[in-house]
């Protein structure tokens, strides 16, 4: 994999991870998708230019992720639903 190719990856799930942080702290559930997608582009860059431990730090951030998916669902208060529910008119 070329550098250029690299630093645009890393480039492109950094802005991933940004807007999942953003969706997360406003309780959207598409939250949590970008989350894992923009740490599951982090491990295929960190496979491809052979960061293991770069991959393993991804991989628990995938896995806290979703631990945090449970227990805000187990925590009683709603999240916001993954799409949005428009009025009938």
């Amino acid at each position: 994999m070329s550098s250029v190719t690299a630093e645009l990856l890393q480039t492109f799930s950094w802005a991933l991870t940004l807007l999942a942080q953003v969706l997360v702290a406003k309780k959207a559930r598409l939250g949590f998708a970008v989350w894992v997608l923009a740490s599951t582009v982090m491990v295929a860059a960190a496979v491809r230019t052979g960061l293991w431990w770069n991959v393993a730090m991804h991989l628990a951030s995938v896995v806290v992720c979703l631990w945090a998916y449970r227990k805000w669902g187990l925590d009683g208060r709603p999240m916001r639903s993954l799409f949005i529910k428009r009025a009938a008119r």
